[in-house]
């Protein structure tokens, strides 16, 4: 592939990607010592993200940044995001005239108020919770009042549990004046650790992290307010400002805090300070086990099942053409088109057995402008690709088909659970150390995939080759409540 603009050529990008993964790791670690920062974790995540995005260097932690922020425009960005998180607050009248948190709610979800990757998988869980959820704490910032919220969740899942409960923001009048006692240090706190950010984050990011603190403090007034102790509290997504803020509070009066992950780990984005955290793969588990941020690092394991494959067809999913890759956003369509004519190839030297040839892109395609969508749908067309409806189950078609290959993505996992396997095309070198890296891969070249695919053909080697990648990948099961209470330890 040739570089285009001023993108650094493939292996020069390559490195440099899998550079920065090993450094986040060493920030996220010095970070986490000898306690937990809120500002810092956030600085930290966000420095990551911006590196990530714009391809920059991270420097190694022993090594000061060469471009500080001025401290000038740290102090404006905390002071415009306190004026921005109190603006929100009185918005939302300070949480008043909404109701409290029951007083016997012994287990609670904390969510935020949308139905996404990040909320749906504990939305549905809630439905059959054995001990079950007495209220949902909305956490982030409210777009819509509660009231609509529930009526999102009815809408997307008819006769959702979580639509019926409590939905309660985490502030009151008094929480928000108490809050006012603890934003000094606070500040002050972030203003010092200001020199800690591995590179200088934007303006707006800036205030961002900022409103994240401010209500996070008001969260934590908020909870020690209820008197509630001893308390279970289910979050969808933490390692936030806010959720952090929110769960020492809880932890400090008694109660449990779980984080349950919605997806695989890309480094170490998923820190948080939970108590307990359960993973979407043991691969995960291990690896934040050694980062030391959770009480407990877990897997809601599930036992290997018998590899299952058609007898003939390919599937490739794909979701490369995605606004939130940093790689699509450098050069839209150049991976995406280059998975499609790599397996487009690879398939016609595979012959018969390789029909039908689908492709199930990822339902953010539709988002897409008209012209990328045609200029996507016209390759595939072009290649040989049958195009499957986004609400296409993926199992039931994973059934038919010989092949399974996948970019980069959670999907791939949730299929070797099932008992499929997928070969892992991956233009931009990002598996790295991720729980894929346990998948087999392929570089996008026709002739490297053709000879894997045919390799794995045959029973024995794709059977050897399915124990291998369960073995190390170890896939928990679809996150569930049932018999299991995670503040006993069982």
């Amino acid at each position: 592939m040739n570089s285009q603009g001023s993108a650094p050529p493939e292996k020069a990008r390559f490195a440099r990607r899998a550079k920065n993964r090993a450094r986040a790791w060493e920030w996220t670690a010095k970070g986490l010592k000898p306690g937990v920062s809120v500002w810092r974790l956030e600085w930290i995540k966000a420095a990551v993200a911006l590196a990530e995005d714009r391809l920059d260097s991270l420097p190694p932690p022993s090594e000061s940044r060469g471009h500080p922020v001025p401290r000038w425009r740290v102090a404006l960005a905390m002071a415009v995001g306190c004026v921005m998180a109190g603006a929100y607050v009185l918005r939302q009248r300070g949480g008043a005239r909404q109701g409290e948190l029951p007083p016997d709610a012994t287990r609670v979800a904390a969510i935020h108020a949308e139905w996404s990757t990040r909320t749906r998988h504990l939305l549905t869980a809630i439905d059959n919770a054995d001990s079950p959820v007495y209220a949902v704490i909305l956490l982030g910032r409210l777009q819509s009042p509660p009231e609509q919220t529930a009526a999102l969740w009815e809408s997307k899942r008819p006769g959702s549990r979580a639509a019926t409960l409590p939905l309660v923001l985490p502030m009151s009048p008094r929480a928000c004046l108490a809050a006012l006692s603890d934003l000094p240090e606070l500040l002050r706190e972030g203003f010092a650790s200001s020199s800690h950010m591995p590179l200088a984050l934007p303006f707006r990011e800036q205030i961002a992290i900022s409103f994240r603190v401010v209500l996070g403090a008001v969260a934590a007034r908020w909870w020690k307010e209820t008197g509630a102790t001893e308390a279970e509290v289910l979050f969808a997504i933490t390692g936030t400002a806010d959720t952090t803020l929110l769960e020492n509070a809880i932890q400090q009066t008694g109660g449990h805090t779980v984080h349950a992950l919605h997806g695989q780990a890309m480094g170490p984005n998923f820190a948080g300070v939970s108590n307990l955290a359960l993973f979407r793969s043991r691969h995960d588990a291990v690896a934040y086990s050694r980062l030391g941020c959770y009480g407990r690092c877990e897997v809601q394991s599930v036992p290997q099942p018998r590899p299952m494959r058609g007898t003939g067809g390919l599937l490739l999913l794909s979701n490369l053409a995605h606004p939130m890759n940093p790689d699509f956003r450098r050069q839209p369509l150049r991976d995406e088109l280059a998975l499609l004519a790599c397996v487009g190839s690879a398939a016609r030297r595979l012959g018969a057995v390789a029909r039908p040839l689908l492709w199930k892109p990822h339902p953010v395609i539709a988002g897409l402008s008209e012209d990328m969508r045609a200029t996507l749908r016209t390759a595939a067309l072009q290649e040989g690709f049958t195009e499957l409806p986004p609400e296409s189950d993926l199992v039931s078609v994973a059934a038919d088909c010989r092949w399974i290959l996948t970019s980069p993505s959670t999907v791939a996992l949730d299929l070797l659970e099932a008992g499929y396997l997928s070969v892992v095309l991956d233009p931009q070198g990002s598996v790295l150390d991720t729980a894929l890296a346990g998948l087999p891969q392929s570089s996008v070249e026709p002739e490297a995939l053709t000879t894997l695919l045919e390799r794995l053909d045959a029973c024995d080697a794709y059977t050897n080759a399915f124990s291998d990648a369960f073995a190390a990948v170890g896939p928990a099961r679809a996150f569930d409540l049932v018999s299991i209470r995670f503040n006993s330890g069982e």
